[in-house]
């Protein structure tokens, strides 16, 4: 069997910068929280209604959360940003096994009735959830990702 390498850009700090696809799939999740705001609700048409909920908030703080990590990826931070940032990719699939749930529950007439407005709509979010916990099940990328973290400067001053 052989191993795929990806080369991939390092951070200043030399671990692996995340690829485009987990930017994606991280600002996927956040989206419930501009569902929320009326002003993207109308941009975005009628469809959004199927994920107005605030029932999708731990999805979306999940998201948040990971994204602060992200950036804050450096020696100093402290040990709860580095365990929170090892368990990411386990967050980040949890968050849309959330989302998937919740999505099914609160829509649930709309995936029995096929005949329903909705129903397509729901049906290709239903997907790309899917999809993206595939993405972040499956992809070495990730995995190197979430399993670097810079060294600290002093692994005294972390305990």
């Amino acid at each position: 069997m052989t191993r795929k390498v990806f080369i991939q850009p390092l951070s200043r700090f030399g671990c692996a910068e995340p690829p485009v696809y987990l930017w994606l799939v991280l600002f996927y999740t956040i989206r419930f929280v501009l569902y929320l705001m009326p002003v993207f609700r109308q941009t975005l048409g009628s469809w959004t209604e199927l994920e107005t909920s605030i029932w999708y908030f731990p999805a979306s703080l999940i998201s948040f959360l990971l994204l602060y990590t992200w950036f804050n990826r450096i020696p100093e931070a402290g040990p709860f940003w580095r365990w929170f940032w090892h368990w990411g990719r386990a967050f980040l699939i949890l968050a849309y096994l959330w989302s998937l749930g919740v999505l099914v529950w609160l829509n649930s007439g709309i995936f029995l009735r096929m005949d329903h407005r909705l129903f397509d709509a729901a049906v290709i979010l239903f997907a790309i959830d899917l999809l993206a916990m595939a993405y972040l099940a499956k992809s070495e990328q990730v995995r190197a990702v979430f399993s670097a973290f810079p060294q600290p400067v002093d692994p005294e001053a972390q305990r």
